[in-house]
């Protein structure tokens, strides 16, 4: 079980969005991982690019944990800001598991992808 500093059990935040971000949700999502960090938060997301690549690295601006559930078999399709890498082989049905992990899912502008994600936290 991972504990944040005071002792407790940390939370999972699973954080969900498109795989391209403007420079506006970009920023967002950075910010979002770096609070998310300084909670003692773990975040987990789809591990690949944009929203995910872009919450990962505020994450570790933050000094937080990552970890990505990668559609694919290859671990190292993942962005460079996660931590811990899960190669599925699975394409978009891991979305079941990004959503289905975490204990609180928070959710950025995407696409059907988002939408299913969301759906599954439901």
């Amino acid at each position: 079980m991972s504990l944040n500093k005071s002792g407790n059990k940390r939370l999972i935040i699973a954080v969900v969005g498109g795989h391209a971000c403007d420079a506006k949700v970009e920023g967002i999502s950075i910010k979002l991982g770096e609070l998310l960090a300084k909670v003692g938060a773990i975040i987990v997301t789809g591990g690949l690019k944009g929203v995910m690549e872009a919450v990962s690295r505020g994450a570790k601006n933050g000094g937080g944990l990552t970890i990505g559930i990668l559609p694919s078999e290859d671990k190292n399709a993942a962005n460079p800001f996660i931590d811990i890498p899960i190669p599925t082989g699975l394409g978009y049905t891991r979305n079941t598991i990004v959503a289905g992990c975490a204990d609180a899912v928070i959710a950025l502008p995407g696409k059907y992808g988002t939408l299913s994600e969301i759906a599954f936290a439901h």
